[in-house]
């Protein structure tokens, strides 16, 4: 059986001379550092603020979560349903805003300069019972079965 023998064809890149593996790598590393060198030029100091209000009566949503899909920022509502968001790039993204009783609402904005306000109406369900049920057990424990003894002497 013959030894296989590794062909390799060699290329200049530098001073050094690399092989097939070492330029594979080479241009990965470049085009990792190509990607987070544009990410990092990018301006992200971009705000964006809105309020969450209940669809039917207009009442502010407190706590609800307001969730920056593409840029994976969230927050939470304050007690009037405001909210701002910080440090955020240009560009168009989704917001995902949500709130306990309410159905999800998926919102598309464009982020910049002089991105608006935001106002999400949010349809709160209040759900009304017919009524309430409520079964209990009690054990009940004979009074002979406790006993107590006393004296002048204690």
């Amino acid at each position: 059986m013959c030894a296989a023998s590794s062909v390799h064809q060699y290329y200049r890149f530098g001073w050094r001379v690399l092989g097939f593996a070492e330029r594979r790598i080479s241009l990965v590393l470049l085009f990792a550092l190509g990607i987070l060198g544009s990410g990092l030029s990018q301006n992200c100091t971009l705000t964006l603020t809105g309020e969450v209000v209940d669809e039917h009566d207009s009442s502010s949503l407190e706590g609800s979560t307001i969730y920056l899909m593409g840029q994976g920022k969230g927050v939470y509502a304050d007690s009037d349903g405001r909210f701002t968001l910080d440090g955020l790039c240009a560009g168009e993204d989704s917001l995902r805003v949500t709130h306990i009783g309410c159905e999800a609402v998926k919102v598309y904005v464009t982020i910049g300069e002089n991105t608006p306000e935001l106002t999400v109406f949010l349809e709160h369900h209040a759900e009304l019972l017919d009524g309430i049920e409520v079964h209990a057990h009690r054990n009940r424990t004979a009074s002979s079965d406790i006993g107590m003894t006393m004296s002048g002497e204690q």
